[in-house]
């Protein structure tokens, strides 16, 4: 039985999607033979929409790996970030004799604010996180900041001094 016109295009390019995953992994690290998984998905949708009036299909290959590679190790970066970050929270807040007054008085004036927001949402605020739909309430309260006239560089400050401060 012969080789299907995808199997043999793949024999072709084999070496090229080795290459890619070899150099992703000297640059970013991580596990190789999780590169070429990715990446021979990545294969399979590049072979699906190659048209050859638009270039060469190994350009498209190349492309299509190594955005699906940076793709998804973008999202394991930020699945990271956010598992250390709720599990910091986590540990703060099961501290004993923790204690919100105590807590905002070692805060500036504006991470004061931004807490009682939180503590104490006004009607503006709390519709706009009931409308959100999942959207995270940091998210809804950094617009709601922004709307009034905070800069991004205050707000973002106010986030990291209590996030700090909660470590």
């Amino acid at each position: 039985m012969g080789m299907t016109q995808c199997a043999e295009t793949y024999v072709d390019v084999e070496k090229l999607i080795y290459r890619i995953c070899h150099n992703f992994q000297d640059r970013f690290g991580g596990d190789f033979e999780e590169h070429v998984s990715t990446a021979n998905e990545a294969y399979m949708d590049a072979y699906a929409t190659f048209d050859p009036a638009k270039g060469k299909f190994t350009t498209l290959l190349w492309t299509c790996v190594w955005r699906r590679l940076m793709d998804v190790s973008m999202t394991e970066a930020r699945r990271q970030k956010t598992l250390t970050y709720n599990s910091e929270l986590v540990e703060s807040a099961d501290r004993p004799g923790f204690d919100l007054g105590t807590f905002t008085r070692e805060l500036s004036d504006d991470a004061k604010t931004v807490v009682n927001l939180l503590m104490d949402m006004p009607g503006e605020l709390a519709e706009m996180v009931g409308c959100s739909r999942g959207v995270k309430i940091r998210k809804m309260l950094r617009k709601f900041l922004d709307d009034n006239w905070w800069t991004a560089k205050r707000i973002s400050g106010s986030f990291k001094e209590i996030r700090e401060a909660l470590i």
